[in-house]
């Protein structure tokens, strides 16, 4: 062997004269071992080095098996020094696809497994892990369709991008995969993911992972996932760095690190176990044709084995069990998709949330109209009507639904959030305001179908984030507003159901002020930014036109459908958060100003903006992105209000409307701030209604004209805090 080598180092050097180097293969990077971007004589010597155990600092395992048979040995050094003199790569059919995304700047591998026939074990964890004594799974055969799976785990960069945190224990290093995450939390940051990239992710089921895990129709019946040496393909308790050193370094390594398996997906095995979509239950002897396991259960499966793992637990064929409400410092998740166009009986979505007593629809694909359902609890229910699937949040927590095709007996499952709506009673009158989760999108950035209208301004686009934060599940009715303010101001009368019109922005201060004092809470209206974000959805946002669907009849009154009215809240479908009427019915007033564009950046005008159109608006007026303005004391039967609230734990101000008479002062406190308040601004300077000095954390306002303005606070991360005041004259609230 060392003659050999000998051999080809001698070659090289007469080669390094005359070759130049190939670009690095467009598909997957094959023989560009060094990641270098090229593919030439380099690579070949750090191939050498790599066979002779001594890896170069830059070496790429997924690049270096060029021949791809799952192995790295002198044949990938023959084939890529004929590459280099001209050749051409071998068996390029075997090469499984890859997909790529890239969110947030990183840049993720989805590989295709083609769909296959093989054998699952089930058995081989009995003897080292009494409780699964309580399983009966037999060993069996399993068709598969084709699917595609992550190249490697889910990485913390990759979570944070989606999520804007890392819960990571070992949270060194941001290419280390994922862990202290519950299984349920995991369906959180599928649903984000979803949401951003347009896709149906979701984990893979166990058949999947195992076939997966194997190598698929490229197998070779390795023990573990890529070969029989453990050390080779996977970190475990036996071989993670320093475990036995003062300094003591345990925890997941960096993914990839290891060598792949047949079909490039690395750490299968090891580094941590993976969860897996199933639960875990009893399986019989039978075959099985893309089975998603029992439809309950009290566990989760994982499958891989972690770094405190024994090499017992680290076969493609040993199972384990999480809790999927807990997160482990062992346990983290591998993404699996759908074949785009795939002909697999299945679901237009893999998860999906809704709101409490809410109800959302999704497709079934792919059957032919005889289905069964099956609710692992009383989470959620779930109804067919026709190909569609009806689910209605029942109870807030996490459901796993279950869609059996009848005369096939395929199955397809659907992963549902039920999130809480929050409700208040004042004067005998319940309103419901909707959890809105903060995060940064692009601000007046999408684009409308059909190009901008005529009429209405286009906000200026910028990144903007937004706070977790309740907004009204509805538009404040006049039913609210009467039990308030004893009195209904509304030219659309007969139904207290309909919205309040004819409020100007300065009434509608007044009418929060009085019902904070009622409730003890803090409500206020949504800036702009805000309600353009729950407008979208949120984190769930599908780029749709209209809030909900891009078909405006389903979710709002306007001028074709109106009859030149009003009507009843929730009359109309919801958006993706269970929000109604965030287009059309009447206009809803924000709490900022009007923004213009004078060709030198956007400014502030004296009108304050209101979003969503009405009854008598066109279509084009109704898109989420249109931003109109009025004066802030006009009041006309187009005119209305939706709340807002802050969430108790966010950057906020301890009042968000206060009245303050001529002369007096009043504090107001700067809640959960870090000290770092650029400045305050007065947003009507020129009316000097007031002034405003910020001292520490507090907020000290002084009463100096009759009137109402805002006062705004800003920290150097540049989100804005607003602070109504309505000033009075002397001896009068």
């Amino acid at each position: 062997m060392k003659k050999i080598f000998q051999s080809i180092i001698m070659l090289l050097a007469v080669m390094t004269l005359t070759v130049e180097a190939h670009a690095a293969d467009d598909v997957n990077c094959v023989g560009d071992v060094n990641c270098d971007d090229g593919v030439n004589i380099a690579d070949v010597t750090a191939l050498i080095d790599y066979i002779l155990d001594d890896v170069p600092s830059m070496f790429s395992a997924a690049n270096a098996d060029v021949n791809h048979d799952g192995l790295i040995n002198i044949a990938d050094v023959t084939t890529l020094i004929d590459y280099i003199l001209g050749g051409t790569w071998p068996s390029d059919e075997q090469r499984p696809e890859i997909e790529t995304f890239t969110v947030g700047g990183v840049t993720f591998t989805m590989v295709t497994v083609e769909g296959g026939t093989f054998t699952m074990q089930t058995t081989d964890s009995y003897q080292y892990h009494d409780y699964l004594s309580y399983f009966d799974r037999q060993s069996h055969q399993v068709t598969l369709s084709s699917y595609c799976i992550g190249q490697t785990e889910v990485t913390q960069e990759l979570w944070e991008a989606v999520m804007g945190s890392n819960l990571s224990y070992y949270n060194d290093d941001w290419k280390q995969p994922m862990e202290n995450v519950s299984w349920n939390k995991c369906q959180e940051f599928i649903l984000k993911l979803n949401a951003i990239t347009g896709r149906h992710f979701r984990m893979p089921t166990e058949a999947e992972w195992e076939f997966a895990a194997r190598g698929g129709n490229l197998g070779r019946g390795y023990a573990h996932s890529g070969g029989n040496d453990v050390n080779e393909v996977a970190w475990y308790w036996d071989n993670i760095p320093s475990q036995y050193q003062d300094s003591y370094i345990c925890g997941p390594q960096r993914v990839a690190a290891k060598l792949p398996n047949e079909l490039g997906l690395y750490d299968m095995n090891g580094n941590v176990a993976e969860m897996c979509q199933d639960y875990m239950g009893n399986t019989g002897a039978e075959a099985l044709t893309d089975p998603h396991g029992p439809a309950s259960g009290n566990y989760r499966v994982t499958r891989g084995g972690a770094w405190d793992s024994r090499i017992e637990d680290c076969l493609v064929s040993s199972v384990s069990i999480c809790w999927q409400q807990w997160g482990n410092s062992s346990i983290g998740l591998r993404l699996a998709l759908d074949v785009d166009g795939s002909a697999a009986f299945r679901l237009s979505e893999t998860v999906i949330t809704v709101v409490e007593g809410e109800s959302q629809s999704v497709d079934i694909l792919n059957g032919d109209g005889a289905y069964q359902v099956e609710c692992d609890n009383g989470n959620a229910t779930g109804t067919i009507s026709g190909n569609s699937l009806d689910v209605t949040g029942a109870t807030v927590g996490n459901t796993t639904i279950r869609v059996t095709n009848t005369t096939t007996g395929a199955t397809a499952v659907l992963n549902v959030i039920v999130t809480p709506v929050v409700t208040f009673t004042v004067g005998g009158v319940t309103f419901s305001m909707v959890d809105v989760e903060g995060g940064t999108y692009f601000y007046g950035g999408l684009e409308i179908p059909g190009g901008h209208p005529m009429d209405g301004e286009m906000p200026s686009p910028w990144v903007c984030t937004v706070p977790d934060l309740r907004i009204g599940k509805t538009e404040v009715t006049q039913a609210l507003w009467q039990a308030v303010m004893g009195s209904n101001p509304s030219y659309f009368k007969g139904d207290l159901n309909r919205p309040v019109e004819q409020v100007s922005w300065e009434k509608c201060q007044e009418f929060i002020l009085r019902l904070n004092e009622m409730t003890g809470m803090h409500f206020r209206l949504p800036t702009q930014a805000e309600w353009e974000f729950a407008a979208h959805g949120g984190n769930l946002c599908k780029a749709r036109q209209y809030s909900g669907s891009n078909n405006i009849d389903d979710v709002a009154w306007y001028s074709s459908n109106s009859g030149n009215t009003t009507h009843a809240v929730a009359t109309k479908q919801p958006n993706e958060l269970g929000i109604h009427d965030m287009n059309g019915n009447v206009w809803e007033w924000c709490l900022d100003f009007a923004l213009i564009d004078d060709g030198y950046g956007s400014t502030f005008t004296t009108n304050r903006a209101r979003r969503g159109g009405c009854w008598s608006s066109t279509p084009a007026n109704c898109n989420v992105l249109i931003e109109d303005s009025s004066a802030p004391d006009d009041a006309y039967n187009r005119l209305g209000l939706r709340l807002a609230l802050d969430d108790k734990d966010s950057f906020s101000l301890s009042e968000s409307v206060i009245a303050v008479a001529v002369g007096e002062t009043k504090t107001v406190q700067i809640l959960n701030g870090d000290n770092h308040f650029s400045y305050i601004r007065q947003e009507n300077e020129e009316t000097e209604h007031l002034r405003a000095i910020l001292d520490y954390h507090d907020l000290q306002v002084t009463g100096l004209q009759a009137g109402t303005t805002t006062v705004r606070v800003e920290t150097n991360a540049g989100y804005p805090l607003y602070l109504t005041v309505i000033v009075t004259p002397q001896g009068r609230h």
